[in-house]
């Protein structure tokens, strides 16, 4: 995943997401303007209220220590980079590339 870089006049893709959606265009505009699907427009919009407090992601702290480090690299808090690394892996089928077959086999 390479470093945030500012889109549309904002410093981030997620803060372009979030700031057009309160503007009140749909995902599927937003994701036209920012080069993403509407599913990962959903899923940052989704992460942003999460944010503030409605639900909670609970990470391992040596986790969470790790994806802070990262994601202040990318623009991204905790929660908007572990959802954004779920739905990489889950859009692009990565499960049995990461973590081998599912029953126990290995990839």
């Amino acid at each position: 995943m390479p470093k945030t870089t500012p889109i549309l006049g904002y410093p981030s893709i997620a803060a372009a997401c979030r700031a057009l959606s309160a503007e009140g265009l749909t995902p599927v505009e937003i994701g036209e303007r920012v080069g993403r699907s509407p599913l990962y427009v959903n899923t940052v919009l989704n992460s942003a209220w999460h944010s503030i407090g409605h639900r909670k992601l609970t990470l391992p702290f040596k986790l969470s220590k790790a994806l802070a480090k990262e994601g202040q690299a990318r623009g991204l808090d905790v929660a908007e980079l572990a959802v954004a690394l779920l739905d990489t892996i889950a859009e692009n089928d990565l499960f049995e590339a990461l973590l081998g077959e599912a029953g126990g086999g290995h990839a």
